[in-house]
């Protein structure tokens, strides 16, 4: 009888921790270093050490794809954000090599989930939709201008992202972009 309910116990939490239900197995402790860097447009702003295990933030063509890259250099993912955007441990030198990176980012404060965010409005922006989004969880934002559609910078917890996309007149919201220039007039 005891064997029994071993077994039972072993097996909900083994399913416990493959369904993410309770704590699970423990996953080990990454011991990447937190750097300042971007890399984007085939370029790095600060190249840490190639070696080095780093915590970056990803976007790219397609998360999925990203990911698979990140796996396939051994790297790890640590978070999926709500947007296209990976959080992971990888080599720094595996970075300019994943198919599809638009860019890349040095995660400093391993803690914050921070995103900024590029968010569309289908109106004019207002002081009261500045306060929703406030209300809502952004940390700041501030109106760009009417670019083919009203634009609003914020700065926002991945945990708020669904509360932000659901409030009226926005339209469509990504991570902060980067654009390339090719340095030709």
């Amino acid at each position: 009888m005891l064997m029994r309910s071993t077994l039972r116990l072993v097996l909900v939490a083994a399913m416990a921790g493959l369904f993410g239900c309770g704590d699970g197995p423990a996953e080990p402790e990454i011991q990447a270093q937190a750097l300042l860097f971007s890399y984007a447009c085939d370029t790095w702003s600060s190249q840490p050490d190639l070696d080095a295990l780093v915590l970056a933030d990803l976007s790219g063509e397609s998360r999925a794809n990203l990911e698979s890259a990140v796996r396939r250099t051994g790297g790890r993912v640590v978070h999926r954000f709500e947007v296209p955007l990976l959080r992971v441990a990888i080599r720094a030198g595996d970075i300019p090599r994943l198919p599809g990176l638009d860019y890349a980012h040095g995660v400093t404060r391993p803690s914050r989930l921070d995103v900024p965010l590029l968010i569309t409005y289908s109106r004019p922006v207002t002081e009261s939709d500045t306060r929703k989004l406030l209300d809502a969880g952004a940390l700041e934002a501030f109106y760009l201008g009417n670019f083919g559609g009203h634009l609003v910078s914020a700065l926002v917890p991945d945990a708020s992202i669904p509360r932000v996309r659901r409030l009226d007149g926005i339209t469509h919201l990504r991570q902060g972009v980067v654009f390339c220039s090719t340095g030709q007039d």
